[in-house]
């Protein structure tokens, strides 16, 4: 256990005491522990264990007691004790947009609401009215709330699906007579948001029947049936719908498997006119991959990626579709954050494993003053790690590490520094990070106003939204893309798989008006670096081009761009 999985755990039991207990100092002083147990440079096992830890703030004596035996044991009975006190129901309140703790607390305790069934019930019949602190307002936000978890119920980030299909693999993998493991639908077309898993499993005939049990004990399925498809679930929650199948029957499979319906539907009826059925017998002896059975159709082969009935058949049928960017393309990162501001990773921390990772240069980028709730930084912290910069890029050299500050847009589309600070760093990013409920004219106006400003190199996360979380503010991307290309600017796809934002689906615009696309992982830390590659698979859907996106410029070349529009 490293010290974030530790804070996490400690952030837990704070809001398990939240909860349950009248007085709040206890939960304050987990939660203060955790920030600090993030903060450590030194491993926190060793501080509690050896007593020091009790001399860091906010940890007092009884605390430090209870942090020893955490790391001594890795056991933690008095959360255990609270959480069997906590309904389950009670907990996914929380996952409602603007009810903390304080709220469900009153909810559970006041009006005995321990679900989120009988939250909505209790809105319907106006029963929070009454309840201080809330009202008709907070009502219809809940219930609007609601309805949202409902329609994301059973869709998953993609960095989860990917973990969850990762394991899976693995497990089948290991049954004997298992040729090859294929993920296909979703997950295969590189979407940011996965439903169930659709999996294919290459085996000789001969051993359908003995991997269909075994395949049933791993997928929790009682009684698998005749059907074709076994239908299950994985110990992490996610639907699965598997088949089994022999390597001549491969490609048929996988092109049904991969494809929209909208994809598969235009596919099949243009096969159709051309009298060709699209089935293992008639395409026997024929094909033996994906992409004969599209050539056979008088076309170009379609990257699974772009398989979305958007008009990429008729492209096919013209041209070959151009090279994708692949991770291999990449040779920086722009757009990560440390322990200077909300990050969890020092400097030195990010840069070395930026480093080790094979990149080129790092682009650093804090939060600004504004963002107080983020640790945005002063401008006299900003010249501390310009210094701080200066000393580890030399220290590091070939290696770059560029100084860059994603700057909050203010409500007017002004920025949160003063234009004599902005000229100073190496590149910016400028972010909305509050007031987003504007109407799309404002917020259009907003960004834009935002891009006018010359010491502006890239939009951050241009909407906003978190993926099942929240929907972004309304915006006219095509307004922000053109504005963006009248200026010389970029626009980011945010490459954390809880935004994705740009979305994938604006690529080819942003491509053709000539605005570059980074992709930027917004890390904050260390693992977060990682999130650049899920980026990559996401924006294979536009596709968007290797030149067409910054983080595959050199950094000499990058450098030439941002001056050539900061005038």
């Amino acid at each position: 256990m490293d010290k974030h999985d530790a804070a996490q755990t400690l952030r837990f039991y704070a809001t398990l005491l939240e909860l349950t207990e009248e007085t709040p100092f206890r939960a304050r002083a987990y939660a203060g522990a955790a920030r600090s147990l993030e903060t450590l440079d030194e491993p926190w096992e060793e501080l509690a264990r050896s007593g020091r830890i009790a001399k860091i703030r906010g940890i007092g004596k009884g605390l430090a007691a209870a942090l020893k035996q955490f790391a001594e044991t890795q056991a933690f009975p008095e959360l255990d004790e609270l959480r069997s006190q906590v309904p389950d129901g009670v907990l996914d309140l929380l996952r409602l947009p603007g009810l903390g703790t304080k709220k469900a607390r009153a909810l559970w305790q006041k009006l005995h609401i321990a679900s989120l069934g009988q939250l909505e019930f209790a809105c319907r019949v106006n029963r929070l009215i009454d309840l201080p602190g809330f009202g008709l307002k907070t009502q219809q936000k809940f219930l609007e709330g609601i309805a949202f978890l409902r329609a994301t119920e059973g869709r998953h980030l993609r960095h989860h699906a990917l973990a969850a299909a990762s394991a899976l693999e693995k497990s089948l993998s290991k049954l004997s007579g298992v040729e090859k493991v294929v993920f296909a639908g979703s997950l295969r077309r590189g979407n940011e948001i996965i439903g169930d898993l659709d999996v294919i499993v290459q085996a000789s005939a001969d051993k359908h029947a003995e991997l269909r049990e075994q395949i049933s004990k791993i997928l929790q399925i009682e009684k698998s049936g005749k059907d074709e498809i076994l239908r299950g679930r994985t110990t992490e929650g996610f639907e699965v719908e598997l088949s089994l199948h022999d390597a001549a029957s491969l490609p048929v499979t996988l092109l049904f498997a991969t494809g929209s319906k909208a994809h598969l539907n235009e596919l099949t009826q243009l096969a159709k006119k051309r009298g060709l059925a699209l089935t293992n017998k008639n395409l026997k002896g024929r094909i033996s991959t994906e992409g004969d059975i599209y050539r056979l159709l008088g076309m170009a082969p379609i990257p699974p990626e772009l398989r979305e009935g958007r008009g990429e058949i008729k492209r096919a049928s013209d041209a070959p579709f151009p090279e994708a960017i692949t991770s291999e393309d990449l040779r920086g990162i722009l757009h990560v954050h440390t322990t200077a501001s909300d990050g969890r990773s020092t400097l030195k921390e990010m840069a070395l494993a930026a480093q080790k990772s094979g990149f080129q240069y790092l682009g650093i980028a804090d939060h600004s003053q504004s963002a107080a709730y983020a640790g945005g930084l002063t401008p006299e912290r900003v010249r501390e790690q310009w210094k701080e910069i200066n000393e580890l890029t030399s220290e590091l050299a070939p290696f770059r590490i560029l100084k860059g500050t994603e700057v909050d847009i203010l409500a007017d589309g002004s920025l949160d520094y003063d234009d004599e600070l902005l000229a100073g760093f190496d590149f910016v990013v400028a972010s909305i990070h509050s007031g987003f409920r504007m109407t799309e004219e404002a917020a259009t106006e907003r960004l834009c106003r935002a891009l006018e400003n010359p010491h502006v190199d890239i939009l951050g996360h241009p909407t906003g939204r978190l993926l099942l979380a929240r929907d972004g503010y309304p915006v006219n991307m095509d307004a922000v893309i053109k504005c963006a290309a009248a200026h010389g600017k970029a626009i980011e796809m945010n490459s954390s798989p809880y935004r994705l934002d740009l979305d994938w689906r604006h690529l080819q615009t942003a491509q053709e008006a000539g605005v570059p696309v980074p992709l930027c992982p917004d890390a904050h830390d260390v693992n977060g670096l990682a999130d650049i590659h899920i980026g990559v698979q996401v924006a294979r859907k536009g596709p968007l081009l290797p030149d067409a996106c910054l983080s595959t410029w050199s950094v000499d070349k990058f450098s030439e761009w941002t001056t050539s529009h900061n005038k």
